[in-house]
């Protein structure tokens, strides 16, 4: 997305540290409109210990600094 390419990140699978699937990434879009209301997904990253948001949780993935 434009935001991760600004930011300089990148999306990768939290247990193959690779690309991630097109099931994950589905799974990720959707579980983020349903922590979109009141932002308690993204909150959440303030609480975990890789700084994931709930639709990271969820879809087991990790967005991590590029250089």
């Amino acid at each position: 997305t434009i935001g991760k390419m600004v930011t300089g990140t990148i999306l990768i699978d939290d247990d193959t540290l690779g690309p991630i699937s097109k099931q994950s990434a589905l799974l990720r879009a959707v579980s983020r409109v349903l922590s979109e209301p009141f932002y308690w997904g993204f909150l959440l990253a303030f609480w975990t210990k890789g700084i994931q948001t709930f639709h990271d949780k969820v879809a087991k993935t990790v967005v991590v600094y590029v250089k």
